[in-house]
């Protein structure tokens, strides 16, 4: 082998050197964006989450008794604290 033919071998794995570690690089930006929104997609359904159960608080009721007990007892310790 000659040196002209060494040189261009050389250069040829350089270049596929090169052109992996920028495939390497694009493909690391793509897997941050991903990583981004999911993140992203993640905090909305949190936030959603946390209003629904929110709402679900304010609303909960005794279902076997209809919150007719808790009624009950309100009105007593109403009473109570108006003595």
């Amino acid at each position: 082998m000659c040196f002209r033919h060494g040189i261009i071998i050389f250069m040829s794995y350089f270049t596929m050197i090169l052109c992996g570690f920028d495939l390497n690089k694009k493909q690391t930006q793509h897997e941050r964006d991903d990583n981004c929104t999911v993140i992203e997609e993640n905090d909305k359904i949190r936030s959603e989450n946390k209003v629904m159960r929110e709402e679900a608080l304010k609303n909960v009721i005794c279902s076997t008794c209809d919150g007719q007990k808790l009624r009950i007892e309100n009105a007593r310790l109403k009473e109570e604290v108006r003595k």
